[in-house]
């Protein structure tokens, strides 16, 4: 796998230097788990660039989950290990709303 995110501070566990435990992509979205570091690994499906920053999704064997970067971006069918923040957007489009989850990584 390549690893694709940050390393500094936001990556320390516990005071420790571990990294957080790889989840299923289906998992973080059933948990409370907002605002902490999320570890998932899959294969990168599109890739969107926006003005200022970077927008990825990436797939695993469960569900997809949308990453936004200020980093480059790996490649479409790549598979990487990634790392971030969890969050969680409200966004309605036409009246009707979407919930959707995302990893922050690189801000």
């Amino acid at each position: 796998f390549f690893f694709w995110g940050i390393t500094g501070c936001t990556s320390l566990i516990n005071s420790g230097l571990a990294s957080p435990q790889t989840m299923e992509i289906h998992q973080i979205k059933n948990q409370d788990k907002i605002a902490e570091t999320i570890k998932v690994e899959g294969v990168v499906q599109k890739i969107i660039p926006l003005m200022e920053r970077k927008v990825f999704e990436i797939k695993d064997d469960t569900s997809s989950l949308w990453v936004i970067t200020d980093n480059n971006v790996p490649k479409i069918g790549e598979r990487i290990s990634v790392e971030g923040i969890l969050k969680y957007k409200e966004i309605v489009i036409e009246g009707e709303q979407f919930n959707e989850f995302y990893l922050e990584i690189g801000k």
